[in-house]
């Protein structure tokens, strides 16, 4: 888990400066994006984390994070896309360097934010079951930040 989070969804366009492990957001930064001030005086890791129902259980996820400079504004423009896969168990704060090739992208729309899936264990795949099922449930995003750890050995 994050070191630090926002108190409740981001708002694109908002900047949200970061300093003495806490979040204090407000309006201006650029338009269609998720803005971060690092004010901590040392580099650290910034990203966006988003919250998904998964087989009826809620899970609170990084979607993405890159390290941001002190006095920084790290600009995050999120494709809407969700993007399925298999990867190992790992702690919190791995970071991964490339999403799998054989990725399921599941594009939420506001008339389907939910998507049904299967899963091949012969393929280690996800494919599409239908459209009223609810596997899988989309949230806004949260500003995180903390230290980064590699997904390289």
């Amino acid at each position: 888990m994050p070191n630090s989070k926002t108190d409740g969804p981001a708002q694109k366009g908002w900047t949200y400066r970061f300093a003495q492990g806490q979040f204090a957001g407000a309006p201006g930064g650029l338009p269609q994006g998720y803005n971060a001030l690092n004010r901590a005086g040392r580099t650290l890791g910034f990203g966006l984390m988003q919250q998904a129902g998964v087989n009826n259980v809620s899970v609170f996820a990084p979607l993405c994070a890159t390290e941001v400079a002190n006095d920084i504004v790290g600009v995050f423009l999120p494709v809407e896309a969700v993007v399925v896969f298999v990867s190992p168990l790992a702690s919190a704060g791995l970071v991964l360097e490339e999403i799998p090739a054989d990725a399921l992208a599941v594009p939420p729309t506001p008339a389907r934010p939910v998507a049904a899936l299967g899963y091949r264990d012969a393929t280690r795949t996800f494919y599409p079951i239908g459209e009223t099922a609810a596997a899988e449930t989309f949230g806004s995003p949260h500003a995180i930040a903390g230290p980064l750890a590699s997904a390289r050995a």
